[in-house]
């Protein structure tokens, strides 16, 4: 082997260096490295978990905003709808009133001119 350029002494030594440095760089390196890994792709999965759920809840939440807009919307006509039948009502009720007032008004009138009638007759005869 000497011919070819090889040492067995430099070579025997090499060969434990490389089972030492193997050694180490499992123990000290490789494992932890390894955990970090582990515990990395541990924590992605749970994001991933998590980002499904919310986006259930979010999905749910958006339906319930639209029925709950819904609902809003119908109490809010059913609300109009009412105001408008008491504005109505108050309309008609006024509108009473006021033709009311304007009839006793005319009705006066006219009593008032049968009053003066009568009593003109009554002095021309």
């Amino acid at each position: 082997m000497e011919a070819l350029g090889i040492d067995i002494k430099l070579l025997l030594a090499q060969g434990i260096n490389f089972i030492l440095f193997a050694i180490i760089f499992k123990k000290f390196l490789y494992a932890p490295f390894r955990k970090y890994l582990h515990k990395q792709m541990g924590e992605e999965e749970e994001k991933v978990r998590i980002l499904a759920d919310l986006q259930i809840r979010e999905e749910s939440l958006g339906e319930r905003e639209k029925e709950i807009l819904a609902q809003a919307h119908e109490q809010a006509l059913k609300i109009i709808k009412e105001a408008e039948k008491t504005a109505e009502a108050k309309k008609t009720e006024i509108g009473i009133v006021t033709m009311g007032t304007k009839a006793d008004g005319k009705c006066h009138k006219k009593s008032r001119i049968i009053r003066l009638t009568i009593m003109t007759s009554s002095f021309n005869s």
